[in-house]
Parts: structure tokens; sequence; C-alpha cells
């Protein structure tokens, strides 16, 4: 199995067909709920990348970030928004996409952030 990806989204229906695209692309996935459940997941298990949405219910992705920064070694982040204004500025963000992404985007987005 290739990279191991946390993604973060509150819609399940979204969450998914992500999982389903990014399996078929080789990569093991993880799904959390909302930020809380991701920043749990992600404080006791290594991934090599994270997607997150910006707006989720708990714990939105712009908290999600900061809090993940805060680990030792955090991994990457892509973050999904449907506004580029929403995201706030962190060194751990790889790659912003603005929702919709198609599937071909969002595995280019993957690549590019697992450089």
């Amino acid at each position: 199995m290739g990279a191991k990806i946390l993604l973060v989204e509150d819609d399940t229906d979204l969450s998914r067909i992500f999982t389903l695209i990014l399996t078929r692309a080789g990569y093991s996935v993880v799904l959390a709920e909302n930020g809380a459940e991701g920043l749990e997941i992600a404080s006791r298990v290594i991934f090599d990348l994270i997607i997150t949405d910006k707006m989720m219910p708990v714990m939105d992705g712009n908290q999600l970030v900061k809090e993940l920064s805060k680990l030792p070694n955090p991994p990457g982040v892509i973050m999904l928004t449907a506004a580029l204004g929403e995201v706030e500025p962190n060194p751990i963000i790889k790659e912003v996409c603005y929702k919709p992404v198609t599937f071909p985007r969002l595995i280019e987005l993957v690549r590019n952030a697992l450089g």
C-alpha cells in the first residue's frame, strides 16, 4: 500500500467517494468526521498526509491545522475549501484546493503534497 492518508471530511458521501478514489490510486485512507476526531487520530497514528475540509462542525480545518502543527513532525496538509480567503496560512499546508475538486486533480494534489 502507498502513503497513509487521513481524510477529515464531514460530508459522508464525499468522504466515501474520496476514499474510493484514493484507495484505487494505491493509498491507505483513514476517515475522520470532523477536526476534533481528526486531531485525536493524528495524535496517535503517523500519517504521510492529511486532507481536510475547511468548514466542519466541532473543529474546523483552520483550527485542526493549527493543532496539528504543534505535533512533533506534523504531516503535510491539503486543505479543501469553498473560498481561498478562509484558509489561515500555516507552513504544514502543502496545497489549498477549491471545492468541488475533480478526481484527477485530487490525485495530482496528493502526489504534489507527498513530493
